[in-house]
Order: structure tokens, then C-alpha cells, then sequence
């Protein structure tokens, strides 16, 4: 019973967030946002023909690709830098003008 009454809060809130949603879409009768059952119809779609699996699969390799790109040049250039004192001076002015870039875009 205990663990019911603590996933009461949460579970509100999930209610609250996916009202508010439905409720802007609503209101502002967008076609730009999907309301919540669109988005539930949309990937059930997705299941029933099979193609949510591959583009579950070509987000992971990008993201994939990615870590290991990091890997192989981000953490030596970062070491490096850590290391030698001119490759810290010569590279780190390109970084903090890069650094306010999202790592999103």
C-alpha cells in the first residue's frame, strides 16, 4: 500500500503534464503539435507496420557513432590539452566560443 501512495504524486503529475498538453493543443488548434492520442496512435502505427524498430535502431547508431567519435578524438584532444600546456593555450579560445552551442544542433 505504501508503494501505491508514493507513485500517487508522481503519477499525477504525469496526469497534469499530459492534460496541460492536450489542453494547449486544443486551444490553440495547431497542426504543428499533435495532441497526446495522436502521438499513441502515431507509434502504435509504427509498431503494427515494423518500421518503429528500425528507426529505434538508425537513432541508436547515430548516437552510437557519435560516442565513439568522442572517444577516438574528443578524449585524447582533452587529455592532450590537459597535458601540454601550449595545446591548452592554442585550443582552448575555439572551445569556449564553441561552448555556448547546444549540444543538440
Amino acid at each position: 500500500m505504501d508503494r501505491i501512495n508514493e507513485s500517487l504524486p508522481a503519477l499525477g503529475l504525469i496526469a497534469t503534464l499530459i492534460a496541460a498538453w492536450w489542453l494547449a493543443v486544443f486551444l490553440t488548434h495547431t497542426l504543428v503539435f499533435p495532441a497526446p492520442w495522436d502521438v499513441v496512435r502515431g507509434t502504435w502505427e509504427l509498431v503494427m507496420n515494423g518500421t518503429l524498430w528500425d528507426h529505434i535502431g538508425a537513432s541508436l547508431m547515430r548516437v552510437g557513432i557519435g560516442f565513439g567519435l568522442a572517444l577516438c578524438f574528443a578524449l585524447p584532444l582533452g587529455l592532450w590539452m590537459g597535458w601540454v600546456d601550449g595545446a591548452y593555450r592554442t585550443l582552448n579560445p575555439l572551445f569556449q566560443i564553441l561552448r555556448p552551442i547546444s549540444p543538440i544542433a
